[in-house]
């Protein structure tokens, strides 16, 4: 916390009961600052202080970037991509997120770091251009988990629009991906499988969560042989479904 943090009574005082703020506004380095619900703290800490989405990489791998180009997909309310900007200010950052409510928020997020390279995307990623149907859950106007895979149940439904990551490379004018984050809740599957070889060739790093589905190709094991097969170095703790990939 103390590393990632400016301000980091702000925290301290709501997680002690101190303070009934709510959001808070937290401030990170190199002058980024991220609004953060009390709802949505959890969410927050995975990807600041805990730093899931880059604790399984060797550290050589994701330090000394030079102006990465980084497409967060699943971006909910930008954390990641705000832990990202704090350490690689230089970065261009592409996050993707097709719920309303967690859009409006990523939307205030990057307004309030208006100098740095934020394009936002207002739907989704999938295997291909079209439209999916996405089924979760909102808790206090929030949702970690929206779900294209079969069997999974939720209050809600919505149709969203989404593209290949073909087209939003293509979109964007990206020639390659430096970092690619995936928590898309079953759609990391047809992303990387319906991507050609000469578009997996042009990313560098990739960070996903699997979410388990119905079909033999849809789990951990199967995706990271699938990443190994197209030349990926990969990390995947048997106690954890976030799965790391680097290239050498």
């Amino acid at each position: 916390m103390f590393r990632n943090l400016r301000n980091p009574l702000t925290y301290l005082g709501t997680k002690f009961g101190l303070s009934k703020r709510d959001p808070l506004l937290l401030k990170l380095r190199n002058g980024v600052e991220a609004e953060v619900p009390v709802r949505l703290l959890p969410t927050f800490k995975e990807s600041v202080f805990a730093e899931d989405y880059i604790r399984g990489f060797p550290g050589r791998v994701v330090r000394d970037l030079d102006r990465p180009i980084v497409v967060d997909v699943g971006a909910n309310a930008g954390y990641f991509s705000l832990w990202w900007l704090s350490r690689h200010p230089g970065s261009r950052m592409v996050c993707v997120e097709p719920i309303p409510e967690n859009f409006a928020l990523l939307k205030r997020n990057a307004a309030l770091n208006a100098d740095k390279k934020i394009s936002l995307v207002d739907g989704a990623v999938d295997g291909q251009n079209g439209e999916i149907v996405l089924r979760y859950n909102l808790t206090q106007g929030f949702t970690t988990a929206a779900s294209v895979l079969q069997g999974v149940d939720g209050q809600s439904e919505i149709t969203v629009k989404c593209s290949s990551l073909t087209q939003l490379m293509s979109d964007f004018g990206l020639k390659q991906i430096d970092f690619l984050k995936l928590d898309c809740e079953g759609s990391e599957y047809a992303i990387l499988y319906k991507s050609d070889d000469a578009l997996l060739k042009t990313i560098s790093r990739i960070a996903l969560e699997a979410h388990f589905g119905s079909e033999p190709s849809q789990n951990k094991e199967a995706l990271c042989d699938f990443l190994r097969s197209k030349q990926f170095q990969v990390n995947a703790r048997p106690d954890s479904a976030l799965v790391y990939a680097w290239r050498q």
